[in-house]
């Protein structure tokens, strides 16, 4: 059965069947509804009550890299932990990274507040009225300012100066 539509911008014999593209919008918007109300579902992670703090020390992505200009003149580490005691590392074979990676010295080295005090022999200037504890080397290797370098060492990415 075919009925006549009239009007001054429609001349057809049938109405027009839906295609497709009329459907789209459509079941775009529900995938998208069904999206935001499947994703509603899930707890949201609150920021960090120190969210606006944390926020504030991104400038130090931009600072040149290399030491604080007060480097030089610390009296102790950044990481120092207040109340620790002082170590005294004896008979150490020690790299110090000095002559382009070639200088090992053979003996102590004096850490307190964090910061190396000494390296190969440790005058007992230094020693007098201190309390340290004692580690004895034996020989072992110690690399003063490596400690976070050495993580590559094991994977056999760091130079290892007398070859072993």
């Amino acid at each position: 059965m075919s009925e006549k539509l009239q009007g001054p911008w429609l001349n057809l014999t049938e109405r027009p069947r839906p295609t497709t593209r009329s459907f789209l919008p459509v079941t775009a918007a529900f995938v998208a509804a069904a999206f935001l109300w499947w994703s509603s579902s899930f707890p949201r992670t609150p920021a960090p009550p120190n969210a606006a703090e944390l926020l504030s020390k991104c400038y130090a992505t931009k600072v040149a890299a290399g030491p604080p200009l007060d480097f030089s003149s610390r009296t102790e580490s950044d990481r120092h932990v207040a109340g620790s005691r002082a170590t005294l590392i004896v008979g150490a074979k020690i790299w110090t990274g000095a002559e382009d990676g070639h200088d090992i010295v053979h003996g102590d080295l004096l850490l307190e507040s964090g910061m190396i005090k000494a390296v190969g022999r440790v005058p007992e200037s230094l020693l007098r009225g201190l309390k340290y504890d004692t580690i004895q080397a034996h020989g072992s290797w110690v690399t003063p300012g490596l400690g976070e370098h050495m993580v590559f060492a094991r994977d056999g990415r760091l130079w290892n100066p007398d070859g072993s």
